[in-house]
């Protein structure tokens, strides 16, 4: 399709008395990627300057223009360009889509208990033992329930490292347990921004990509795993203070109706995965679902209140720092900036 493109501009720019259009050579064709290189690093790392500004879509913007130029300066149209730029914002907007649902499906996961019931349960069946490969397991839980290895890391991940230190187990072990869940989690999870964005430029389904995903990780997580496990077998139990995970527990139990039937709407997002239905839909029904379930075990909730949970997020306040930051999350507000840097649009 594209080669008919070109032989259609050859022809339109032979007919009107034009420069047909031709590769750059290979130092043009660098000179749109060296720009942005360059921006990017004086905006993230480079400038002495005091930073007022510090994302990606300004330098982003500037080397499009570059390249911009360069195509014009080898023959093509700004037209012609202009349809590819739109034709790749057109792959991406399904994820786009997706992204701003992924932040009703998190908010409504929330309120229902999922969630916290997910932590609560998580945090029960932590030892000195069991340390290692139970918290991997649960930042990989968090991670995938909250789309986000960040916020997996920065929450339950700060928890463990406190619990960690209690029980006299390497900082940087309990890091890279950390982080080892949270990766998994996040990229395993139809919730995660850069799950949806992959699956949409490489042009597959989220479900199929998310299964074919499987198959490489879940091998390096058991062994993972096994090397965890061998590891807090011959971790002591001295100095050990389980202050820090019950604390987490009874903020949560203090806060929610902790109790495993809250756990079902994860069994619809598996289900859902196994069934093939698109992923547009599948966000959708576990959307309603984890609605219903807030209506039943947690409280009854106004329409008015419904709405604005799932917009601007729940605001959830238990009296403990980590829950209240793990939980601070979810609503298609908080979910725009993210659709806005997956369309590589200004904020």
């Amino acid at each position: 399709m594209d080669e008919l493109k070109d032989d259609d501009d050859k022809a339109s720019a032979s007919a009107e008395g034009e420069k047909a259009p031709r590769l750059p050579n290979l130092f043009w064709a660098w000179v749109p990627i060296l720009s942005m290189v360059v921006l990017m690093a004086y905006v993230f790392g480079f400038s002495s300057e005091p930073k007022t500004y510090d994302a990606a879509h300004m330098p982003l913007l500037c080397a499009t223009v570059v390249a911009c130029i360069v195509g014009i300066a080898y023959g093509r149209s700004f037209k012609y360009m202009l349809d590819g730029i739109l034709d790749r914002l057109l792959v991406s907007m399904e994820a786009i889509l997706t992204l701003l649902l992924v932040g009703l499906l998190i908010s409504s996961f929330m309120i229902s208990g999922t969630i916290p019931a997910l932590i609560y349960y998580g945090m029960s069946f932590l030892t000195p033992q069991t340390f290692l490969p139970a918290g991997c397991i649960l930042c990989a839980v968090v991670g995938w329930a909250c789309g986000s290895s960040w916020t997996a890391a920065a929450t339950v991940g700060i928890a463990f490292m406190t619990i960690g230190a209690g029980l006299g187990i390497n900082p940087a072990l309990t890091a890279g347990m950390v982080i080892s869940g949270a990766y998994v989690g996040d990229k395993l999870s139809l919730l995660s921004d850069t799950t949806n964005l992959a699956a949409a430029v490489a042009g597959t389904g989220l479900f199929d990509h998310v299964r074919a995903m499987l198959s490489t990780t879940i091998p390096v997580f058991l062994i993972a795993l096994v090397l965890y496990t061998f590891l807090g077998i011959n971790a002591g139990s001295e100095g050990y203070d389980p202050s820090v995970a019950q604390g987490i527990c009874d903020a949560i139990a203090g806060t929610f109706n902790v109790n495993p039937l809250v756990l079902l709407p994860v069994l619809v997002i598996i289900a859902v995965c196994i069934l093939r239905v698109p992923g547009l839909v599948g966000v959708a029904i576990s959307i309603a679902v984890g609605v219903v379930f807030a209506l039943i075990f947690q409280a009854p909730y106004s329409m008015a209140d419904l709405f604005s949970i799932l917009h601007y997020g729940p605001s959830i306040v238990t009296g403990n720092e980590f829950v209240d930051t793990a939980l601070a999350k979810g609503g298609m507000e908080n979910q725009l900036y993210k659709a806005r840097k997956a369309s590589c649009l200004p904020r």
